[in-house]
């Protein structure tokens, strides 16, 4: 697997140079972002989750062009297959502000089994007579 690691040519080359990524689902979105989000962008306490974070590029990318207070952070939730998780890790790593990040993917199985529970409880009840809801698990 090749990484792709921007150049002198890329637009913020002088930070994004210290992270790796080998895909780029994100550059297409930022100008969207950055127009949607703008009223975020050097608030405080600012806390932002992403759900699924691959290898850290949108992450990073919130972090240094929205999350820019240093009461800002974000938190990811993510479970990755191949050598994602070490790329991630290296990356975030890499952001010069470790206190803006907040990992959970080590618990996302209780994270998730907590939320589940809590919509279960939630559904049940506020279930119809004709409902019937059950836990997936004991």
């Amino acid at each position: 697997m090749s990484f792709w690691s921007p150049t002198a040519d890329t637009a913020a080359s002088a930070q994004a140079s210290r992270y790796h990524f080998s895909e780029d689902w994100v550059t297409e979105n930022t100008t969207n972002w950055s127009r949607i989000l703008r009223s975020f962008k050097g608030k405080p306490d600012v806390h932002a989750l992403e759900v699924g974070s691959f290898e850290g590029r949108s992450a990073l990318w919130f972090l240094e062009n929205i999350l820019t207070h240093p009461t800002d952070s974000i938190t990811f939730v993510a479970i990755w297959v191949g050598p994602y998780e070490k790329l991630f890790d290296a990356n975030v790593r890499a952001y010069p502000e470790p206190n803006k990040v907040i990992n959970f993917t080590r618990y996302i199985i209780q994270c998730v089994l907590r939320l589940i529970g809590d919509y279960i409880m939630d559904a049940v009840d506020l279930q119809a007579d004709d409902i019937s809801l059950a836990p997936p698990f004991p």
